[in-house]
């Protein structure tokens, strides 16, 4: 599997090595679709974007801190992504690209339950399974500001224009995000395991 994909350069260069190494399984990406959208904007989106899965640190507190490391140990990783997951991705897919509401609740949900061994207990909205729900406004119209977002420091995503924004979050029957405020706590989490379908490591799984 290749991480954090934003760019058709890095697509290519993961067909290029499919086909060298000779095999018949299939491949898996994760092309973080945020950054696809910043990529396709920036002024050079060959220098791509670099997205590190690592925990921020504690003691960077200013934008100074986190552009100071130098090696992996030191760097703190990634940019805000999951608070504007949802809104960006609606704008970009849904209303920019005529995305189906059908397959944008697949992408962002539906796909990566089935392809964890979680689906129908998540990824759906029927009767047995999880009440996991995001409620998105598509009435919603707004610039992001770094004072909408929970973010100390630095946003790649100041004076971006969204159509579409989350609203209300619901965590198994209980909402845990209304208008903007957490209502849910730490212990109102889960550890779920995976259970991977060997098929699926053989297969496209779509």
């Amino acid at each position: 599997m290749a991480n954090y994909l934003s760019a058709v350069q890095g697509l290519n260069v993961v067909k290029s090595v499919h086909l060298e190494a000779d095999v018949d399984e299939p491949y898996m990406l994760d092309e973080t679709r945020h950054l696809l959208a910043l990529a396709e904007r920036a002024d050079n989106p060959l220098e791509g974007i670099v997205a590190c899965g690592r925990p921020e640190r504690e003691d960077f507190k200013s934008y100074l801190d986190k552009i100071a490391g130098r090696n992996v140990v030191d760097v703190r990783g990634g940019n805000i992504g999951i608070e504007i997951r949802m809104g960006v991705n609606y704008t970009e897919a849904v209303v920019g690209r005529r995305m189906s509401l059908e397959d944008y609740a697949a992408v962002t949900s539906t796909n990566a339950a089935k392809l964890l061994g979680l689906y129908p207990k998540k990824g759906a909205i029927a009767v047995g399974s999880d009440a996991d729900i995001t409620i998105i406004d598509p009435a919603v119209k707004k610039t992001l500001r770094m004072a909408d977002l929970h973010v100390r420091d630095y946003s790649p995503w100041e004076g971006w224009r969204v159509e579409g924004w989350p609203t209300t979050v619901i965590l198994r029957g209980k909402v845990m995000v209304a208008n903007g405020q957490l209502l849910g706590s730490p212990s109102d989490g889960q550890l779920i395991a995976r259970k991977i379908d060997p098929r699926v490591l053989r297969r496209p799984a779509f």
